[in-house]
This record gives C-alpha cells, structure tokens and sequence, in this order.
C-alpha cells in the first residue's frame, strides 16, 4: 500500500515538473525563432557596416573566444565537482566557491554564444542564423564536429536555465538535470579538439590534456566516493 502511494505521488511530481519543463523550453524555441528572424532581416545591414574591417577579424575573435569559453567550462567543472566531492567546507568558502562556479558557467556560455554568432560577420564563412542554430548544418566546415558544438550550447543554455528556475522545478528534477554538465563538458572537448583550427599547437595540445584529465580524476572520484559511502540496507 506505500510503495503504490509513493509510485503516485512520484508520478504526480513527474507530471507538472515535465510540464515546465515543455513550456521553457517551447519559449526558448519561440525566442530562438523569433530572434533568428529579425537577425536575418538586419543582416545586410550589419554586414555593410562590417564590410571595411579586416576579413579575418572576426575569425581570430570567434576563434579566441572558443578557446576562453572552454577553459570556463573547465573551471566551472572542476569548482562544481569540488563542491559535490565535499572537498570544500561547508561556510565562507564554500559560498565563495559556488559563487566562482556560477559566474564562470554564466561567462562561459556568453563567450560561447559570441564564439558561434560572430561568425555571422565573417565575410569568408558567410553562414546563415539557421546555420548557427541547427546542429550539423556547417556543411562546408566539418559539419560532425561543429554540431557537436552546437549541441553543447543548448545544453549549456538547458543548465543555466534550469538554475535560475530551480524553485519551479524542483531541486532533485534539478539535479537530474545538471548531470548533462558532465556530457556538455565532453562534447566541447571533442568540438574544440576536432574542429578547432589551434588544435595542433602545443599550448592547446597541454590545455586538453591537462582539463581532460582532471575532470575525469575528479568524476572517478565522485563515483566511487559515491559508491563506497552508499548506505546498505539490512
């Protein structure tokens, strides 16, 4: 008789959280298409004023702000799994910690977002708004690579999101939720790896290497420090 009072009530708490879920994300589809329309009506204008920068200009910005946004990520990642490790106390710390966390996703996905959207202005690639925001659509560009990337942005938007709609959602369907960190933060890997044209050189080469690494020593670590102080029941 509990367990089928406990499936209901989690089936009832389902309902409403997949609810808003739809609508959030139904208005950021709408917002998105909205917005796409209106970018690409202004577009011949903003690219006649752009016309006399140098052409490479905005490759070399779209390029450096790739590069910063995913050592953000990192940060980001790597502040997060402390806190959920508990290697941080709890206290003024802590609270400094989850602050740092908090702005470097917020900057990161402002640095992500001007990585893929300045493209617009670049006079060689010449993509469209419906480029940029439907994955695998580069097509003259490795197209598997940068829609990896693309998909990485709406999770991070997904994730920024659902933080600042935490008391509708729930704060367990929010921790459900935020596990897609852990995806976003493989799926840049791979974008940046694959698709970046500073791929080759030794500093990014180390960049990879080294936030690869710490991010699944400390993702290990979470597991099996979840595994050995999970509870047994009797």
């Amino acid at each position: 008789m509990k367990e089928s009072s406990l499936n209901n009530r989690q089936s009832n708490s389902t309902l409403p959280f997949l609810f808003k879920l739809g609508v959030i994300l139904a208005g950021a589809l709408l917002s998105s298409w909205l917005g796409s329309i209106l970018v690409q009506q202004l577009m011949p204008v903003f690219r006649n004023y752009v016309a006399a920068i140098d052409s490479n200009a905005f490759w070399y910005l779209s390029r450096a702000s790739g590069i910063i946004s995913y050592i953000f990520l990192w940060a980001s990642s790597l502040l997060g799994l402390l806190m959920t490790n508990r290697m941080i106390s709890r206290g003024q710390n802590f609270q400094l910690v989850h602050e740092l966390h908090q702005f470097a996703s917020n900057f990161g996905l402002f640095l992500i977002t001007l990585h893929f959207f300045v493209l617009l202005f670049d006079q060689y690639m010449r993509v469209s708004v419906w480029q940029i925001l439907i994955p695998f659509t580069f097509f003259d560009y490795r197209p598997l690579s940068v829609g990896l990337g693309q998909i990485g942005l709406y999770i991070w938007l997904l994730l920024i999101g659902s933080f600042y709609v935490r008391k509708f959602i729930g704060r367990q369907n929010w921790r459900w939720i935020h596990y897609f960190s852990f995806g976003l933060f493989w799926l840049s890997l791979l974008h940046g790896f694959t698709a970046g044209t500073d791929s080759s050189l030794a500093a990014m080469q180390i960049i990879y290497w080294v936030s690869g690494s710490s991010v699944t020593f400390m993702t290990v670590y979470r597991i099996l420090n979840a595994i050995f102080k999970r509870p047994v029941n009797n």
